[in-house]
């Protein structure tokens, strides 16, 4: 497992120069040869060791670490598509050129959309500002991984505890951009895609607590409007989580409510769902998290659950 992820860094450090070559053939192409409906850009990359044969500059961060993880010397062939309307998608084609001129292809052609390509790019420059956070993620899967009985699946909620219990707050959209992409493309079998996928939304809400913030930062680490319904779903059980992060920040979460009774629930407290709610879900989380508390609970308790729950309901409805 950790030799496998290690290789997937490595290739995923090729995917970013590729992006980046391809974008500075995009460039010179517009320039120099803009009739083309089809250019082929190369660049030497010689990791640690030369410098750029077309700027002189000397080995980039991305290259260095390359170097560190003993990637070898290769040529990157980029091709770069034009359609209409101003799109563009890059095939991606890895090769390793041996001495006698053979060219033998070391990477598969990149399936997925600009989007997809451009927001790998995004993520792995969010790895190198933190990398070690980022390695973090990687032994507590490894670990993980290596414990499970033969026919037991990989659960990433008690990894993501793991996790949240090392890093620092700075980091966090960072490892939640590697969970997610780890889920996705690492993970193979679509049905465990899909259990990691709920059990992050269970992840998500401690970390929410934990710094404080609102729910919007879900519309920027790319989890989509499924992972926000499992988050609303999955709320009260996620509160409680929150207990098991530190015996520090335990004493301060205060614990969820009880269910209200019937009685308790006013009209005041109903939801409308926003377009493209689930009515249904909306009316779980309303009857279950907003209502009017009794008179043994906390009055500031309800207050802080109904501000997060409402910042929830801005999300969906920025979507």
């Amino acid at each position: 497992m950790k030799f496998r992820i290690l290789n997937w860094i490595k290739k995923s450090f090729q995917i970013h120069n590729a992006i980046a070559a391809a974008e500075a053939g995009a460039h010179n192409s517009r320039t120099t040869r803009p009739e083309t409906n089809y250019d082929h850009y190369d660049v030497e990359h010689v990791y640690g060791k030369g410098v750029d044969p077309d700027t002189g500059a000397p080995p980039s961060i991305i290259t260095q670490m390359l170097n560190s993880l003993e990637c070898e010397t290769a040529y990157t062939s980029v091709g770069i598509f034009r359609h209409g309307g101003g799109r563009e998608e890059y095939e991606l084609t890895w090769k390793k050129y041996k001495k006698d001129g053979d060219a033998t292809p070391i990477m598969p052609l990149l399936e997925d959309s600009l989007m997809t390509a451009m927001f790998l790019k995004r993520l792995l420059m969010g790895i190198i500002d933190g990398l070690i956070p980022f390695m973090l993620v990687v032994q507590a899967v490894a670990d993980a991984e290596e414990k499970l009985k033969p026919d037991e699946k990989l659960d990433l909620l008690p990894v993501s505890v793991t996790i949240l219990k090392q890093i620092p707050n700075r980091h966090l959209s960072i490892v939640i951009s590697v969970l997610n992409y780890v889920a996705r493309f690492i993970l193979p079998n679509s049905e465990k895609n899909l259990m990691n996928a709920k059990n992050m939304a269970r992840m998500l809400s401690p970390i929410f607590i934990r710094v404080e913030t609102e729910p919007t930062m879900l519309t920027k680490t790319g989890l989509g409007i499924d992972v926000l319904e499992c988050l609303l779903d999955h709320w009260d059980e996620a509160v409680a989580e929150i207990g098991n992060l530190s015996p520090a920040r335990n004493a301060a979460v205060p614990p969820p409510l009880p269910p209200p009774a019937p009685s308790e629930l006013t009209s005041t407290n109903s939801i409308q769902p926003v377009e493209g709610t689930s009515a249904e879900t909306l009316a779980t989380v309303s009857a279950a998290q907003i209502a009017t508390p009794s008179t043994k609970s906390s009055p500031k308790e309800p207050k802080k659950k109904f501000r997060l729950f409402k910042s929830c309901c801005r999300a969906r409805s920025d979507l």
